[in-house]
């Protein structure tokens, strides 16, 4: 049994991902099969090195030909009579369960979890292979965050304030100095200037100023930000 190879957690998601995109396949050509069970499902080597693929036996026999065959007990008694398509979807959601483990792909085990509590609604299993998906293949956010704290320094120093947007809008620039290494953000507010100097290389604020700018300054800034 492939389960006896001791897969990794990726490789057994993968696979969990294979089984029910070939699920999905097969209902979209009006096919179903009806008696889904780990016995009728076999890995396959993919069509790439290394790659692994959920293969469906015993089809033609339980669909094309309009067979209702059922093993007794591979789902719950209530959906027994239920249409080939939701045997499916119900069991296709539970082998998905049966491959990740409790630590394991947090969201696409809570969605199978609640999947199987609807019992007589049919599993969505587009949205499992797609929250599936996104857990093997997270988004990776290439923006870079930046964060500056001022902190006043003399006698009389008032209480730290937040730059003033402009109904939640500021005004950026961003001056990029490949041969220095060095980037300048100039953020606008409604009457403050932001200058922050960043080095490139340590990733580190190098200088930072503020100052104070009149309502012509604001919308001089505003304008070069919109063009």
């Amino acid at each position: 049994m492939w389960l006896a190879t001791e897969p990794t957690a990726r490789r057994r998601a993968e696979i969990a991902l294979s089984l029910v995109n070939a699920v999905r396949r097969l209902h979209a050509l009006g096919l179903s099969h009806g008696d889904l069970k780990a016995e009728n499902i076999v890995i396959a080597k993919g069509e790439q090195e290394g790659e692994e693929r959920a293969v469906l036996l015993d089809v033609p026999d339980l669909s094309a030909d309009g067979d209702e065959g059922l093993t007794v007990g591979s789902v719950p008694p209530a959906l027994e009579s239920a249409s080939p398509q939701h045997r499916d979807l119900f069991t296709t959601t539970q082998l998905v369960l049966g491959l990740l483990r409790e630590d394991e792909f947090p969201n696409t085990r809570q969605d199978a979890a609640r999947a199987l509590e609807l019992g007589e609604v049919m599993p969505p299993i587009d949205l499992l292979a797609e929250t599936l998906q996104a857990e093997l293949s997270p988004r990776v956010d290439t923006n870079q965050n930046y964060q500056v704290i001022l902190r006043r320094r003399g006698p009389n120093v008032l209480p730290p304030q937040d730059l003033e947007s402009n109904n939640g809008e500021f005004s950026v620039g961003v001056i990029r100095d490949e041969h220095a290494g060095e980037q300048r953000f100039i953020l606008t507010g409604v009457r403050q200037q932001l200058f922050v100097k960043f080095d490139l290389i340590r990733k580190t604020a190098l200088d930072v100023n503020l100052k104070d700018i009149g309502h012509q300054d604001y919308v001089s800034a505003f304008r070069v930000a919109t063009r």
